[in-house]
């Protein structure tokens, strides 16, 4: 994040991690997606995570 003259903020976003390719975004221009959206991925994070601790658990109590 840069600081603009503004107060507003300028956002750095990594497009391509192979070249370090760099796109700059104004704070108006960065949008949040819609809550539905928002919600289906954050539940999935959740999903994800309770599953590989369910894993790691299984692992360790093999041991």
């Amino acid at each position: 994040m840069v600081p603009e003259r503004d107060g507003s903020w300028r956002y750095a976003i990594l497009v391509s991690a192979e070249d370090e390719q760099v796109e700059y975004i104004s704070e108006s221009g960065v949008q949040l997606p819609p809550e539905k959206e928002l919600r289906l991925e954050i539940e999935g994070e959740i999903d994800f995570c309770q599953r590989k601790i369910e894993n790691l658990t299984q692992q360790l109590e093999a041991l």
